[in-house]
């Protein structure tokens, strides 16, 4: 064929906001700062209840500490 295609996919983990594979207090710190500019990251919002918030934070801390 003369049309070529490439896909990429990536595979993100529920709560590692920056996308280094790690879950650690660097993604608590962006969720925090997601939440005072009222942004929104599908990979901070660990509920999936469609908003970024304290609740997040809790179940990002409690995903570091086992």
């Amino acid at each position: 064929s003369q049309y070529l295609t490439n896909f990429e996919c990536s595979s993100s983990m529920v709560g590692d906001v920056n996308g280094d594979d790690l879950i650690n207090v660097q993604d608590v710190i962006l969720t925090i700062n997601l939440i005072l500019v009222s942004d929104y990251d599908q990979s901070a919002d660990i509920n999936a209840d469609n908003i970024v918030d304290i609740l997040d934070i809790v179940q990002i801390i409690n995903l570091i500490l086992g």
